[in-house]
């Protein structure tokens, strides 16, 4: 297995957590995973668009995941925008944030 470091993470509804964005140091990677803490188990989610680590992660009241920002390559932050639709286990683009973000929080509204 590979060492990751600055890996996301958001808990989901159903009580999973959400993993995704990490790197080795010197690769961003787009892999992403489930763990469940009833069964102690590990296992893949689909991966993302654009790899990228040091990305903010929030749970959406709808149950998808947002993942904000982050860095690409070079440790530069990143302003890019990814949903993760948890119903149909895919990603999409979204439009970019306008500023660059690495290494942040996230909170989500009470409005969503």
């Amino acid at each position: 297995s590979t060492a990751l470091c600055n890996v996301a993470a958001a808990t989901l509804p159903d009580g999973r957590v959400f993993v995704a964005g990490s790197t080795d140091g010197t690769t961003a990677f787009k892999t992403a995973y489930f763990y469940n803490p009833t069964t102690k188990a590990w296992s893949n989610a689909a991966p993302m668009r654009l790899g990228t680590f040091g990305n903010g992660l929030v749970t959406l009241p709808s149950g998808n995941v947002l993942s904000v920002g982050g860095g690409h390559k070079n440790w530069v932050g990143g302003s890019s925008v990814e949903i993760y639709f948890s119903e149909n286990n895919t990603w999409a683009e979204r439009e970019d944030v306008p500023f660059s973000a690495y290494v942040f929080g996230t909170a989500v509204l009470q409005n969503g």
